[in-house]
């Protein structure tokens, strides 16, 4: 990739993440958790329809509710940091778990879940991704190691070989070039 790409990238995550973090202009407000822990939370429709296949769905359905010109959105199940941190990683495609309290990663973890469940009932959403061959080893472990990953062994393999390969540049794109070392890698 070239270094300007590089460049132009954290650019964007870094306004994307400014965004996230003002209250100008915002169109949508989304009331997370329930009863005194209930907090107002300010996004943009076009960022969160663009980016999240749950809020596309959610615009295209009658909107609820529409107050002073601002979509009302209301999400009491979902505790307000946890609605938070979704919330950037639609933004700036991030999650910061470092500091979350105990009971946030409680809450994380039910999130967490979702999404691996997710994950394996439809897995060429993310091994046709080309987000793929970036993933973290050990979460690609993890799901390896999932007895629920609804998918073909031969397409589990095809997809490790291109994340490997992804991550050792070194080794040759033809697999009848490999020596001893590139195997055992």
């Amino acid at each position: 990739m070239p270094l300007a790409t590089i460049a132009n990238d954290f650019q964007i995550e870094r306004e994307n993440h400014t965004i996230c973090s003002s209250d100008e202009e915002y169109d949508v407000i989304i009331y997370a958790g329930e009863n005194e822990s209930v907090k107002e939370i300010y996004a943009y429709s076009l960022i969160i329809r663009t980016r999240s296949q749950y809020f596309r769905t959610e615009f295209s359905k009658k909107w609820p509710e529409k107050k002073d010109g601002k979509f009302i959105f209301k999400k009491p199940n979902i505790p307000p940091q946890l609605f938070i941190i979704s919330l950037r990683f639609i933004y700036c495609g991030k999650i910061d778990l470092t500091n979350l309290l105990g009971f946030e990663h409680e809450s994380f973890t039910e999130f967490w879940n979702v999404y691996l469940d997710r994950i394996c009932e439809e897995p060429l959403m993310l091994f046709n991704s080309d987000k793929f061959i970036k993933l973290n080893a050990l979460l690609l472990e993890f799901l390896l190691n999932r007895d629920d990953l609804n998918l073909d062994e031969i397409i589990v393999w095809n997809n490790l070989i291109k994340w490997c390969l992804a991550q050792h540049s070194n080794i040759p794109q033809d697999v009848k070039k490999w020596n001893k070392e590139d195997v055992t890698l």
